[in-house]
């Protein structure tokens, strides 16, 4: 049960579990960082009928994922810096999580991307100071591949929220740096030395995936916009990033 996936999670009670490894946290802080994006996504997948049966249940199911986690990570963090960090987290999530279940609004997916992008920015401070534990350049590998699933909820919740024809400032550029920075996690990841051929054949689907997507996303430029298409592609992504992340932390903790 160690190494259950975030995504196969989705589909589980959600019960608690002890973190026993550095790599471990920095998944499960990873995992935070997605669900940041994840939750505002499909918030916003419920306002514009977009799947909004699965949206729903997502939503309930990210929710309480972050929670559960939440309370994993403080059990198990002792150092100062790190816990500074986590209370920061805190503070955010609080102020999101009763907004996250209102009813879907363009006006409160104003207030809600903003703060998603805070949990996430703070998400990613903690992830930075664990990754400084132990096999720095193992852990560093662990990080940019849960970095990555983060991502492709970014781009998902960014996508639906022009989709929406939310208005809100920078929408747009925030979209075209995080597909950006996508692809430069990718690059990394596809050269990464920790790469057994298992990893590699996933990765050659995420490649290709992504390929796909790209596709479909691009077209936002002339004002086509193909939501469920979107959100299929992205899961997809997520789910498979999720195994290789999953791969990597095993690797990291047996070096």
């Amino acid at each position: 049960m160690k190494f259950l996936s975030i995504a196969l999670l989705f589909f589980s009670a959600v019960s608690h579990s002890e973190i026993v490894s550095v790599a471990e946290a920095i998944n499960k802080a990873g995992a935070q960082s997605m669900l940041s994006q994840r939750i505002v996504k499909d918030y916003i997948m419920i306002g514009s009928h977009i799947k909004s049966d699965k949206a729903h249940k997502e939503l309930d199911q990210a929710v309480a994922l972050f929670e559960q986690q939440h309370l994993e990570l403080l059990d198990f963090l002792e150092d100062p810096a790190q816990m500074r960090a986590l209370n920061q987290i805190s503070k955010t999530w609080e102020s999101l999580r009763l907004k996250a279940i209102s009813k879907p609004s363009k006006e409160m997916a104003k207030e809600l991307i903003p703060l998603s992008d805070k949990l996430y920015i703070q998400s990613n401070k903690l992830l930075s100071l664990l990754e400084k534990k132990g096999n720095v350049h193992a852990n560093h590998t662990v990080s940019i591949s849960s970095k990555q699933r983060m991502l492709s909820q970014r781009i998902a919740k960014l996508y639906m929220a022009m989709a929406w024809t939310v208005d809100l400032k920078n929408l747009s550029s925030s979209f075209e740096d995080t597909l950006k920075e996508y692809e430069s996690g990718l690059a990394e990841l596809n050269k990464a030395e920790e790469n057994t051929p298992a990893i590699q054949k996933k990765l050659k689907k995420i490649n290709a995936q992504w390929t796909f997507s790209k596709a479909g996303l691009s077209q936002y430029e002339q004002d086509r916009f193909v939501p469920t298409l979107i959100s299929v592609t992205t899961e997809s992504i997520l789910k498979k990033m999720d195994e290789v992340t999953a791969d990597y932390q095993k690797i990291a903790e047996n070096s």
